[in-house]
């Protein structure tokens, strides 16, 4: 008889574990949906700055290290630099997004012409 007792236990007790496992895998799923987890802070800061009398650049550090000085609009031909402090922020921002998704922080025109920056 007691041989049969210990016998009936371990299965019993396989299960209680696995559905304790499948309720807590349940569980997690749905408290995530109902309050999902807030992102990570990335660690990126953008600056703006002043370039000569009427121009702008930005800078975008990482933890606090200088990783961009963007001082010229980039892929245009000639060194010019940002029209004016919104259109260094709105571009520098952009770029952090890309940073953010593992993507390489280049632009292209028509990046810039979706960002509405003035060439």
């Amino acid at each position: 008889m007691m041989k049969t007792i210990k016998q009936a236990i371990v299965p019993v007790a396989f299960f209680a574990l696995l559905l304790i496992l499948v309720f807590k895998i349940a569980f997690k799923s749905i408290r995530n949906e109902i309050n999902p987890p807030k992102p990570a802070e990335t660690g990126y800061t953008l600056e703006t700055f002043q370039t000569g009398e009427n121009g702008w650049g930005y800078k975008i550090c990482k933890d606090k290290k200088l990783i961009i000085n963007q001082d010229i609009i980039p892929v245009i031909e000639k060194k010019v630099a940002f029209k004016s402090e919104a259109d260094a922020r709105k571009t520098g921002n952009f770029v952090i997004e890309k940073l953010k998704k593992n993507q390489l922080p280049t632009l292209s025109r028509s990046d810039l012409a979706e960002l509405e920056v003035k060439m």
